[in-house]
């Protein structure tokens, strides 16, 4: 979703379809959330809807979310791992040598 005005915050919902081995608390650790903030879909599909709160990046003006990833295995291309990890719900912008994970809001 595109976005102008770099100080408004929303609450969106992100739509995950975790792996089997992806819990609950997993899911916590990848998207920076408490348990409130993850709601399982009962219709037998396998989507989690995850309530992260967004901003506005100027640099894209998009609506992003940051979130933090531990790297468990060295197995990879860490875009790679990333991809895998978060099914294209993330990307990793490299700023000042740091990396910082963000994911799509909207």
């Amino acid at each position: 979703m595109n976005c102008t005005d770099t100080t408004r915050l929303c609450t969106s919902f992100l739509a995950f379809q975790p792996s089997p081995d992806q819990t609950i608390p997993i899911l916590q650790s990848m998207f920076d959330v408490l348990p409130k903030d993850i709601t399982v879909e009962g219709n037998g599909r396998g989507y989690v809807f995850i309530r992260k709160n967004c901003s506005c990046a100027s640099s894209i003006n998009k609506y992003l979310s940051n979130t933090t990833f531990t790297l468990r295995t060295n197995d990879g291309y860490v875009s790679d791992i990333v991809i895998d990890a978060y099914d294209g719900l993330a990307f990793y912008p490299i700023r000042h040598g740091r990396l910082a994970l963000a994911a799509w809001c909207g």
